[in-house]
């Protein structure tokens, strides 16, 4: 009995270890958080790049709910609960007093949750450990500020206009974050009544009266239209507010803006950084989830025509107070309000996050972000408004012409970049084990090595009475096209018999896949066959395994695939196959286990495929040594590329006049040669002992030739079409 008595006592010591370690744990930030929200919370433009799955989202999320709870000065905020004392409180008439020192504005502070419990004390002096004077104020109390010392984003001390003392308020502390709003009052502004003012020498305000605002300190003075001398209003917070009155085209596109701006790649992605919002908010006080309002804004606004062109577009969310704070859209829907007049609507915007920005600033999307760019210069210029901007992306290409970080660089030179962990950036994550097969037989061999992983690998289990096959876990499975994907989920559900499957493409519509997206993070659905929509920043509770039917066509959407199963430290396995039939297949993935753990910036190529892009990279390597130039990092070392094509037969004429008739006018300088040969240690060597002169001769030659074949596969070309 002692020995089993002392075993449960061990295991419950273990336990409670473990509880404790997880209970330290669980709310540790991951590396990129701990190096970007102080950034961001300082104010600072910053380009968050890290692998996936870092917490990237929640990082940036931070600044949004405080600009949120921490609004420009006079903007009003949602109404607060009522006092105790209800709104038939009589109040004293205050004699008011000019001072000359009267600022022409002063803000009124309302406090939401105070630090130390119910109340806060006040102190003498704005010091951190200035002398309490005894007085204290409570959660609801409002109070008219005189002055304010310390940093406005660390800790600030207010100074009560009645002369109680200053309130010390730590704005660098999260959970403080939220214990205090604030609205703006100046002389000369018009107000009226919320509700029935009654004071004590028997004059009654009404609900509706209007007045002017003729004091500020102590308390807000107005002047109400039909009464005689300057009324005292204790809480203006609650007993006031603006003058109702006609407001002007720039005024309500001002009122349209939303604090925080968040411009993401697709519409899933929309939804999911809206419902990340959504979650922060329900983590906030009472009072601060009434002005934390999000919304989603996907495809073009009303108003816009069929074909996505400029008619009368409209903002489709209310205006004032009950606009959105967090706006979460594509950049189709905000590409539109480029006008003149829609200036004051992003000069009202305080914060920006452009994410999954490498596929923003590239593709047929960027004349879209440039309207933005250019609209919120254009607000900087004239209304002279500050915008701070985050940049978020998880790959980085840094090679060819449209490189993301070279275009990151000329668009925002200021923006600090923070990527703490380059041990993890484009490359394959260590805790992801990764299996690779070969299957050139074709489509049939690749449904018999699916078969085979999902049965022994993850595992599947048989309804002994329906006979339907069904996993045990979550999968998803790639493939490169929507035709693709359609044959093999038909051929999975009819002749095996699998259950809980579903099909995730483009052509099955918007709100379908909204539908499908949320029964497969519920696990209603086990077994997903989707193209690439789902391999861009889409979080899945529980997947822990990615196949990749079709292999990626490069090297990102190879990195975003297996990113799906590595989210938050997480662990999961990725099967690979691979074939002579997708364009590039075989040449990435064999490149990528050459790489192994190393960086794979070295093999980032366009959308096309990877083997032209092999290619043209072994052709500009041998135009630098046939000069003479050094060779850039990339270049260095055995090449990966001759040796894979020396070992396969030339690349067809025909299809390489393919990658040539769709490259980009800027690609047209270098094209892809034939395939390297062997003995290229040899020609090195009679290109060292050859002269300069016949250097360029040499080189000359070579780019003649290569002029005449791309001239003799054009007119192939065209004699083809007329055939």
């Amino acid at each position: 009995m002692m020995i089993a008595g002392g075993a449960e006592d061990a295991e419950e010591g273990r336990g409670k270890r473990q509880h404790k370690r997880f209970r330290d744990t669980r709310y540790r930030a991951t590396h990129i958080q701990a190096s970007v929200i102080p950034k961001l919370l300082q104010g600072h433009d910053v380009s968050i790049q890290s692998e996936t799955g870092s917490g990237k989202t929640l990082a940036y999320m931070l600044p949004a709910a405080h600009c949120a709870c921490e609004r420009t000065f006079g903007v009003p905020t949602a109404e607060e609960d009522e006092d105790e004392e209800g709104g038939d409180a009589d109040f004293k008439d205050h004699l008011f007093e000019v001072e000359d020192d009267e600022p022409s504005s002063s803000v009124c502070y309302k406090v939401l949750h105070p630090a130390d419990g119910n109340t806060t004390k006040l102190l003498s002096r704005p010091e951190k450990y200035a002398t309490p004077t005894g007085q204290r104020v409570r959660s609801g109390d409002e109070f008219m500020s005189r002055s304010s010392a310390g940093s406005p984003l660390d800790i600030q001390f207010i100074e009560l206009a009645d002369g109680r003392g200053w309130y010390p308020w730590n704005r660098g502390d999260l959970r403080q974050r939220f214990g205090l709003t604030a609205v703006q009052y100046s002389k000369g502004q018009r107000v009226e009544a919320k509700e029935e003012i009654v004071y004590g020498s028997g004059d009654v305000v009404r609900s509706g009266e209007k007045g002017t605002i003729e004091r500020l300190l102590p308390y807000v003075g107005v002047r109400w239209d039909g009464l005689p001398g300057v009324k005292a209003i204790p809480k203006p917070r609650e007993m006031l507010q603006d003058e109702r009155k006609v407001l002007t085209m720039k005024q309500k596109w001002a009122s349209c803006a939303p604090d925080t701006l968040i411009l993401t790649a697709t519409r899933e992605l929309c939804e999911q950084v809206a419902e990340v919002a959504r979650q922060l908010g329900r983590r906030m006080p009472e009072q601060v989830q009434k002005n934390w309002k999000v919304a989603v804004a996907v495809g073009g606004p009303p108003g816009v025509g069929k074909n996505l062109t400029r008619q009368r577009e409209e903002w489709p969310f209310p205006k004032g107070p009950d606009a959105p704070d967090v706006l979460v859209s594509t950049l189709e829907f905000m590409g539109y309000f480029f006008h003149r007049k829609h200036i004051p609507l992003w000069a009202n915007i305080r914060y920006v996050v452009y994410d999954e920005v490498d596929n923003l600033v590239s593709g047929t999307r960027s004349k879209f972000l440039e309207r933005i760019k250019v609209m919120i210069l254009r607000a900087q210029r004239t209304e002279g408004a500050r915008v701070q901007t985050a940049l978020v992306g998880c790959v980085m290409p840094n090679q060819g012409g449209k490189s993301t970080r070279m275009l990151i660089n000329r668009w925002m030179p200021h923006a600090l970049r923070t990527a703490e962990r380059p041990d993890l950036f484009h490359r394959s994550h260590p805790m992801v084990p990764m299996k690779w097969q070969y299957a050139p037989e074709g489509f049939d061999e690749k449904v018999r090595l699916l078969l085979d992983h999902l049965k022994k690998d993850i595992g599947t289990y048989r309804d002994r009475k329906t006979g339907k096959m069904y996993l045990k876990q979550k999968t998803l499975v790639f493939c490169n096209s929507t035709q693709t994907a359609a044959k093999l989920a038909e051929l999975l559900a009819t002749t095996y018999h699998f259950r809980k499957i579903g099909i995730f493409v483009k052509s099955i519509g918007y709100d379908e896949r909204r539908k499908r997206l949320h029964l497969f993070r519920e696990g209603k659905i086990t077994l997903m066959v989707s193209t690439d929509l789902l391999a861009r920043g889409i979080d899945i509770p529980d997947l822990a395994n990615v196949v990749q039917f079709d292999f990626s066509r490069n090297v990102v959407n190879h990195l975003l695939r297996s990113g799906r199963v590595s989210r938050a430290g997480s662990r999961g396995r990725v099967f690979n196959m691979y074939d002579d039939d997708e364009q590039g297949g075989r040449d990435l993935a064999e490149a990528i286990q050459e790489l192994g753990s190393a960086p794979l910036d070295s093999l980032f190529s366009r959308r096309r495929g990877f083997r032209h892009m092999l290619q043209r990279t072994e052709a500009f390597r041998q135009m630098l040594l046939m000069q003479g130039l050094p060779l850039p990092p990339h270049l260095q070392g055995p090449s990966p590329v001759a040796g894979q094509l020396s070992e396969r037969s030339e690349v067809d004429a025909q299809a390489l006049l393919d990658d040539i008739e769709d490259e980009d006018s800027e690609d047209d300088m270098l094209e892809a040669p034939e395939a390297a040969e062997e003995g290229s240690e040899e020609v090195y060597g009679q290109f060292m002992e050859s002269s300069d002169a016949q250097k360029d001769q040499d080189f000359q030659e070579m780019m003649k030739a290569h002029d005449k074949q791309k001239v003799a596969f054009k007119l192939c070309r065209r004699s083809k079409r007329y055939l």
